[in-house]
């Protein structure tokens, strides 16, 4: 169970830093901050954020719930047990506020629907 969670977040964090490998060497769009010149825009903007947030929020929820309890219950886990589902509950949470951050910046650089 341990490699196939690693070899999952492995992938999804690949899949992540293509995206921004993508943003970065993406010179010929011109990218400025677009802070809603047309109010057609805005209106998709602000949904697609809030969705964004309400979509992702319970991942990193999990992700914290799962360091709490390695953290609070280590007794119930065999040895180094804790410490492996706590950095497993810590890469769920760093990859879902990757994937947060990525959109987000990507949405506040948008200039067309």
């Amino acid at each position: 169970m341990l490699f196939s969670c690693l070899l999952v977040y492995g992938i999804v964090n690949s899949f992540l830093v293509c995206v921004c490998y993508a943003i970065a060497t993406n010179e010929d769009e011109g990218y400025s901050p677009n802070i809603a010149k047309n109010f057609g825009v805005w209106i998709v903007k602000f949904p697609c954020v809030l969705a964004l947030h309400f979509v992702l929020y319970p991942e990193v929820a999990n992700g914290m719930n799962i360091m709490k309890f390695a953290n609070n219950q280590s007794h119930l886990f065999v040895n180094s047990g804790a410490e492996i589902s706590y950095v497993l509950g810590l890469i769920q949470v760093l990859s879902s506020l990757l994937c947060e951050f990525i959109n987000i910046y990507m949405l506040a650089y948008q200039k067309t629907i």
